[in-house]
């Protein structure tokens, strides 16, 4: 990956309830996790989200390709999109 290749993933479909500790946990498998920013304004039910930011964009990219549509957190009825 190129140096200006992205570090920070856009996190969508997440429940309400979402945690940045929960983001954390699940995301850091992929790498380092550096920042994690949850959405706080009011959204509707399931269409929640976050920004994930790794410490390398390979990690960043592992993540995306990895995680989209299979990780389903609890308090959600289908799988996150990355």
């Amino acid at each position: 990956a190129s140096p200006s290749a992205p570090k920070k993933i856009f996190v969508g479909s997440l429940p309400l309830t979402i945690t940045d500790a929960e983001l954390r946990a699940e995301f850091s498998r992929y790498g380092a996790v550096v920042d994690v920013h949850v959405n706080n304004k009011p959204c509707e039910p399931g269409r929640n989200w976050a920004f994930v930011t790794f410490a390398t964009p390979e990690q960043a990219q592992m993540a995306k390709v990895s995680a989209d549509r299979v990780i389903v957190f609890p308090g959600s009825d289908k799988a996150c999109e990355v």
